[in-house]
C-alpha cells in the first residue's frame, strides 16, 4: 500500500541508551519495496525523547520542496524528558506548517500535544491505522 501512494516518505526511529540513537529505516528518494525488509529490525526499545527527534525530523522534511508535508509520530512509550519541551517540539513542527499526526502503540500519553492521535493496541493492524491516520490528515 505505501508504495503506491507515489508520496516520498521517509521512516526513522530511534531510542535511548544514554544517548540518543537513531534509526533509518527508509530515506526519501528510496523506493519502499527496496528496502521494506528494514523494518524487520523496529522492535520496542528503551524510552521515548520524543522532543529530541520532533526537529530532527521537521528538519528533513523542510529540505523537501513540496506542497504538504506530514510528520507521523508513533510511540509505544512515555516521554522521558520533559513535557514543556515535548510541546515546544510540537508547536514548532507546527509552526512550520507541518501536518502533525501522532499514533501511540499501546499509549495514549502524547495524545493532548497532537490534534489527530490514534491509540493502538495491535500492532497487526499498524499498516491499516497508519493509512487512516493519513487519510485524515489529506481529506
Amino acid at each position: 500500500m505505501l508504495s503506491e501512494l507515489n508520496i516520498p516518505f521517509a521512516i526513522t526511529g530511534y531510542t535511548v541508551r544514554g544517548a540518543l540513537y537513531r534509526y533509518l529505516y527508509k530515506r526519501f528518494d528510496e523506493n519502499y519495496i527496496d528496502v521494506k525488509t528494514r523494518l524487520a529490525g523496529v522492535i520496542p526499545r528503551d524510552g521515548t525523547y520524543t522532543q529530541e527527534h520532533i526537529p530532527y525530523a521537521v528538519r528533513k522534511l523542510n529540505e523537501l520542496k513540496k506542497r504538504m508535508k506530514i510528520l507521523i509520530v508513533v510511540t509505544d512509550s512515555e516521554e522521558l524528558e520533559s513535557p514543556i519541551r515535548f510541546k515546544k517540539a510540537v508547536e514548532m513542527a507546527k509552526d512550520s506548517d507541518i501536518e502533525l499526526l501522532g499514533l501511540g502503540i499501546s499509549t495514549n500519553t502524547m495524545q493532548s500535544y497532537f490534534d489527530r492521535f490514534l491509540v493502538l493496541e495491535n500492532l497487526n493492524r499498524l499498516g491499516e491505522e497508519l493509512l487512516k491516520l493519513l487519510r485524515s490528515a489529506l481529506v
